[in-house]
């Protein structure tokens, strides 16, 4: 081959190299807020992270993430955790095929809620914690989607569409394999809550809207 070919080949070559698309994250957990808001001051919501779309063999027993709110708008609840149920549209991904019969006795620990971490920050660490009591082999789940956990945070202050999201923990890696590697990444998306005052405040508000505007005609 003469160099210029060589050279155009290897052009090709790193231009086919950069369109190539990176790998797909493997899926994506996703949260909503329920209701959907506004809410009143000093009214709870509940926030639910779900995954879908994970397309990867890898067999999943566990999962961490950080949900980070605004601590000067809400408050967590504490014993709000809710990890799914066994059937239905709230069973828990950690439970779904193709995970061993027993599996997903999962727990929860929140560094913020329970153990006095950063404002702001609920720490989710959730994984498949049988033990030897079963002695199937280990096996994860590799279901396309699922319900992960939930909880509930207090509107604390008036605030509109403020933002809750999700990240990644730390560098460890969001999935768990079913030896608690590193498993893969997902996407994240997260959610906003609007808070707004209490119906009695609107009514102060506007009483004393009525009363500065009937001074002002009286002295007219």
């Amino acid at each position: 081959m003469q160099p210029k070919f060589w050279k155009f080949g290897l052009a090709l070559v790193a231009i086919a190299a950069l369109a190539t698309p990176a790998p797909a994250a493997p899926g994506t957990i996703t949260a909503t807020a329920s209701p959907l808001g506004p809410i009143l001051v000093d009214t709870t919501f509940t926030v639910t992270m779900r995954l879908s779309g994970y397309t990867d063999a890898t067999e999943i027993d566990g999962f961490q993430f950080n949900v980070l709110y605004d601590s000067t708008k809400f408050s967590f609840v504490l014993g709000s955790f809710n990890l799914g149920t066994g059937a239905g549209a709230d069973q828990q991904w950690l439970s779904k095929t193709t995970q061993e019969a027993g599996g997903a006795s999962g727990y929860i620990l929140d560094s913020s809620g329970n153990s006095g971490g950063t404002p702001g920050t609920v720490v989710i660490t959730m994984y498949d914690g049988e033990g030897p009591a079963f002695p199937l082999p280990e096996q994860g789940t590799t279901s396309s989607d699922g319900f992960l956990v939930a909880f509930d945070l207090k509107g604390t202050a008036e605030v509109v569409d403020s933002p809750i999201t999700l990240s990644a923990f730390g560098a460890g890696g969001t999935l768990l394999d079913i030896d608690l590697a590193a498993a893969g990444s997902p996407g994240f998306a997260g959610t906003t809550m609007t808070v707004v005052p209490e119906p009695a405040t609107w009514v102060m508000l506007l009483a004393g809207t009525l009363g500065l505007l009937a001074l002002r005609f009286r002295r007219s």
